[in-house]
């Protein structure tokens, strides 16, 4: 038992060693268990994984190692062009024959013949209902789960090529598309922005919403900020480090810092950059990214950084986003391996514990009053889980060896 918890404490003092150190990129390629070093996407679900969708697959990251998904798995074709995951915490993958769905223990499909409005996917927003918005060079789809309605130029998009969709906290679905600008619909009218209200290009890349509902625009020839209202704001063409602002995405972290990935296909310069008010910071190769070809961006509870490139996935870990050691090191768990029951130690429980398996499946889950300091697991299969618990409203997740 000595032994067990001195291991685990020596293990989560690494952990809390390596959140406190500055800037600091992990890298994954096939080397690692990815399936192609292509990667084209990238997306986190409400249990902590991280997915990836290459040229020859899907994987999926549980924090310690990786698990693909190909057309042996019920895959439409193994080359990804997107990947989300909606509020359900299913899994959604475009391809060009059609939209996967993984559900946590399988993967269905749809296509044309199921109401789909074009077979080549080009990118999946996933609505604040559950819904999953998926768009195409056709026009957008909107499915919730049982019927299908399609949108186009008919119904008031300015163009039909999608080439991103996002949803706001208000629930307003917007549309970025090539050459015809931003859409914004309410669930009733399309509301159209271009280079005529201000916006700095009519080729939209990227789309993001800081804290006050602000609307980031990326696109090829920089970034424009839009009220919620879709008021114009400011155009950022350039930035005061040396990467362009040719943008393929956007995505803030929990302290409303903006990360933009960029990369320039005439130039090749590329990488990740970092705005924090008025502060611009750029990473590349020479900081120790996987690779200057940055094509999607992902940030997950714990504010890291994830990465999709040409060359495999990098992890970055900010050491001024997100939480930091006090908040990993608030609750401790033994003893871990486990057999059966598992103890947590803290200054206070947590206000909500969730145990699941690493196919996302809850095992148990407590709010409120009834968190204890005891866990029984006595009735699991031995196996690897992941504890996710909420402390001062940071989300924590810990695994847990089930002996």
């Amino acid at each position: 038992m000595k032994t067990t918890v001195f291991s685990f404490l020596f293990s989560l003092f690494l952990l809390s060693g390596s959140l406190l150190s500055a800037q600091t990129f992990t890298n994954y390629t096939t080397s690692n268990g990815l399936p192609s070093d292509n990667v084209l996407c990238v997306t986190t679900d409400n249990n902590s994984m991280t997915w990836v969708g290459t040229q020859n697959g899907i994987a999926r990251f549980d924090g310690e190692s990786w698990v693909t998904y190909t057309k042996e798995n019920g895959l439409l074709d193994n080359y990804i062009n997107c990947i989300a995951a909606d509020k359900n915490n299913h899994i959604w993958a475009g391809t060009d024959y059609g939209v996967n769905v993984f559900d946590g223990t399988q993967w269905s499909s749809y296509t044309v013949a199921d109401g789909l409005i074009d077979d080549m996917v080009t990118c999946l927003g996933a609505a604040s209902d559950g819904s999953i918005w998926i768009g195409t060079n056709s026009g957008a789809s909107h499915f919730n789960g049982s019927t299908w309605q399609n949108y186009t130029t008919g119904n008031g998009l300015p163009v039909n090529m999608i080439s991103v969709i996002k949803s706001d906290s208000d629930g307003n679905i917007w549309f970025g598309t090539w050459l015809g600008g931003l859409a914004k619909f309410d669930g009733t009218t399309f509301i159209t922005f271009t280079t005529a209200d201000s916006l700095v290009d009519n080729n939209i890349s990227a789309i993001a919403f800081d804290g006050n509902g602000n609307a980031w625009i990326g696109t090829y020839l920089g970034i424009s900020e839009l009220t919620k209202t879709g008021q114009w704001v400011a155009n950022f063409r350039t930035s005061s480090v040396t990467l362009p602002l040719y943008v393929k995405d956007l995505s803030f972290d929990s302290k409303d810092v903006l990360w933009i990935g960029v990369y320039d296909d005439y130039t090749h310069a590329g990488g990740i950059i970092k705005k924090s008010d008025l502060t611009w910071t750029a990473f590349t190769a020479a900081d120790g990214l996987v690779n200057n070809m940055v094509q999607k961006l992902a940030i997950d509870a714990e504010d890291i950084i994830w990465i999709a490139t040409g060359s495999g996935v990098s992890r970055l870990k900010d050491q001024n986003s997100g939480i930091g050691s006090e908040a990993v090191d608030a609750i401790t768990l033994f003893p871990n391996p486990v057999s059966n029951t598992l103890y947590l130690k803290g200054s206070r429980l947590p206000d909500e514990i969730i145990l699941f398996d690493v196919t996302g499946k809850y095992m148990l889950r407590q709010t409120g009053e009834t968190c204890n300091s005891k866990l029984d697991l006595s009735s699991l299969k031995p196996g690897l889980y992941f504890l996710s618990m909420v402390v001062n409203s940071v989300k924590i997740t810990k695994k847990v060896m089930v002996q």
